[in-house]
């Protein structure tokens, strides 16, 4: 049998650095067409994680899109539009 390689060790510094990168930055702007994660909505939108889901959930946010079993996002579409009606305005590509 072939000998298989050592799995190697998860080392948290670099797995933040890994999800960090897909992030936008704050204060760059946002394309419209674009898919947001819950992280780029939660800057463009000023509220806490939880009241976000709850929001979701009782129909008074846009409901999310699941890319898979632990990834959802949001049209940018949608968030920019619910920004501009609560009176936050990011700035748009």
């Amino acid at each position: 049998m072939a000998k298989s390689r050592p799995k190697p060790k998860f080392n948290p510094a670099n797995h933040k650095k890994q999800l960090n990168r897909h992030h936008r930055a704050p204060g760059e702007p946002v394309d419209p067409d674009s898919l947001l994660r819950v992280d780029d909505v939660l800057r463009l939108i000023p509220i806490s994680r939880s009241s976000w889901f709850d929001g979701v959930k009782a129909g008074r946010y846009p409901q999310r899109i699941k890319l898979g079993p632990h990834t959802s996002c949001w049209r940018a579409r949608d968030i920019l539009a619910l920004s501009e009606r609560a009176g936050t305005r990011p700035a748009a590509r």
